[in-house]
């Protein structure tokens, strides 16, 4: 019977032990999934400058391709 008892009593250290390391995994889990979605912010913010750079040139250069036709839109391409 004391043979069982102490069995039983490892039982319980393992499985605490199993829901620790559950706990931890899920915790990694979570800074994984943080760290990820930080990236993907970054990662949107310099596409859309890159974007907004390329309009904004695309801008310019249609504006400096009128310039040259006329002087009326120099002030509003300034």
């Amino acid at each position: 019977d004391e043979d069982s008892e102490d069995d039983d009593d490892t039982d319980d250290k393992d499985s605490e032990d199993d829901d620790d390391s559950e706990e931890e995994e899920h915790e990694e889990e979570e800074e994984d999934i943080e760290t990820k979605r930080e990236r993907l912010r970054r990662w949107g913010e310099f596409i859309a400058a890159i974007l907004i750079c390329y309009v904004q040139l695309r801008a310019y250069s249609s504006c400096h391709s009128i310039l040259s036709s006329s002087h009326e839109f120099c002030t509003s391409c300034s």
